[in-house]
């Protein structure tokens, strides 16, 4: 029969204790996919626009597109902002990418009052830019806590290809003209 001392006991069970804690945190979410097309409607009130439709893929952000017009039928359907994991819309990311997502309007370009969009909670994690289109190139940027906020030109080339102290904390987009 084997004796341990206390110490080895207690060695062993503070490995132990590690290891499960470090499995709980590699267990974070799974991305939907590498490349993911969601629709979205008009917010009304206060609410979040609604999400009506979410397709993803791991061959191309085309074929996420294809495989969300061929899932729901769209009634005015605008490209109005891309989300990127990585700073500078991906072009510097390691391993030569990074997911990316493309968010469409289905009531059109954006006007003053814009789309109102609540990432994911995978999204919500790992965005680091975020850039325009059709006419939505200003973005209000909310923190997860929604206690901070501020103001992003996401042209590009405007603050959007870093989001700065949100990177990697967004919990609300207002997307607007």
């Amino acid at each position: 029969m084997k004796v341990w001392s206390r110490t080895a006991v207690a060695l062993a069970g503070a490995a132990c204790f590690a290891a499960v804690l470090g499995t709980g945190a590699a267990q974070a979410a799974p991305r939907d996919g590498t490349y993911c097309a969601l629709l979205v409607g008009k917010a009304t009130g206060d609410a979040s626009s609604p999400l009506l439709g979410k397709v993803c893929s791991e061959v191309s952000l085309a074929d996420a597109e294809s495989g969300l017009r061929a899932t729901r039928s769209l009634r005015a359907p605008v490209k109005i902002m891309y989300w990127y994991e990585n700073v500078d819309y991906n072009n510097y990311a390691p391993s030569g990418g990074g997911a990316m997502a493309t968010i469409i309007g289905d009531d059109g370009p954006c006007d003053a009052a814009g789309y109102r969009v609540e990432p994911s909670s995978w999204w919500s994690r790992n965005m680091t830019s975020l850039a325009g289109n059709n006419s939505c190139y200003t973005a209000r940027v909310y923190n997860n806590a929604e206690n901070d906020a501020d103001d992003f030109g996401i042209h590009v080339g405007g603050r959007g290809h870093w989001l700065e102290r949100f990177n990697d904390n967004v919990g609300r987009i207002q997307v607007h003209a």
